[in-house]
């Protein structure tokens, strides 16, 4: 095993035993075609693996987020993103008929629940370690500073002491 790194869905490999998208696939442009490109790369007969979040997982801290960077920048809060097909995927059996559309045989879909404390550092990480980072972008040290501060602390207002972070986790044989 050895790391690279590129656009995978320029990929020009294949035939391997396993690909895996951990919480990846909703980033791709065009989330059908980009799966499909990767099941693609796996020998007939190997494995895929894909996860998403389940619905609602994470939906919290995306809110709390959101509130915070407008209370720091005076902007306007973020309206809720427009839809895309995850929301429609977002349950065990809409993933697993899909999966199964994409040329995958045998698609089993677990849903592994996973509730977080909502730790300060975990809480945090659920931003930088995600696509939720996109929002601290363009802003400034101090500012980011100052969103972590009203993010952490708007849990605590709210009352909430845990983080849904459930994925759905699909994996499937390639025809």
């Amino acid at each position: 095993m050895h790391p690279n790194i590129g656009d995978v869905t320029a990929w020009p490999s294949d035939g391997y035993d396993l690909v895996q998208v951990v919480l990846g696939i909703f980033f791709f442009p065009d989330m059908t075609a980009g799966a499909e490109y990767l099941i693609g790369r796996v020998r007939p007969g190997g494995r895929t693996g894909f996860t998403i979040r389940r619905r609602g997982a994470v939906e919290i801290a995306g809110k709390h987020l959101g509130a915070a960077v407008a209370a720091v920048t005076g902007a306007t809060p973020p309206p809720p993103r427009p839809p895309h097909l995850v929301d429609e995927l977002n349950r065990p059996d809409p993933l697993r008929i899909w999966l199964g559309e994409r040329g995958l045989t045998d698609v089993t879909v677990k849903e592994n629940e996973l509730r977080l404390p909502l730790a300060p550092d975990i809480a945090w990480l659920m931003v930088t370690g995600s696509g939720f980072a996109g929002a601290l972008a363009e802003l400034d040290e101090a500012q980011r500073i100052a969103v972590r501060d009203a993010y952490l602390s708007s849990f605590d207002a709210a009352g909430v002491r845990e983080l849904d972070a459930t994925p759905l986790i699909g994996v499937g044989i390639r025809r």
